[in-house]
């Protein structure tokens, strides 16, 4: 029985052992918080008051990384911003359009909307590396 019990604690342990740093460059100013989502799925990427990960560090020089560790390895994908006045919002020009910089999981940039879960998707395995410019 004890074994059965470990064997299912280490099945367990081995699920959550992948871990994921996220390299932040291109921030401008050394204020305010970097506001990290991380989603595992199309619906929870796309709602603002969902979020399967989620990390808030502050700002202290333009570049800098983020880690999650303990995480299943799937498909996930990552979107970001730099809150410069910590409303804990992303701030928006009278237009719609984003007035803080902010960036996505591989880096995609479409010039009238945000990315997509199918654009900035990528698997995570074991221990993974990202970078992200915020602009």
């Amino acid at each position: 029985m004890k074994l059965v019990a470990l064997s299912s604690m280490l099945a367990v342990s081995a699920l959550y052992s992948a871990s994921l740093t996220i390299y932040i460059d291109g921030i401008k100013t050394m204020f305010g918080h970097i506001r990290v989502k991380i989603a595992r799925s199309e619906s929870v990427y796309h709602d603002n008051s969902r979020v399967d990960y989620f990390k808030k560090v502050a700002v202290k020089n333009s570049s800098m990384s983020i880690n999650f560790d303990s995480l299943p390895a799937g498909i996930y994908a990552v979107k970001l911003f730099h809150d410069r006045n910590n409303n804990e919002k992303m701030d928006r020009s009278s237009l719609g359009f984003p007035a803080e910089p902010y960036g996505f999981s591989n880096n995609i940039r479409p010039k009238t909307r945000a990315a997509n879960f199918t654009e900035a998707k990528f698997s995570l395995s074991k221990n993974d590396t990202i970078h992200i410019l915020v602009e």
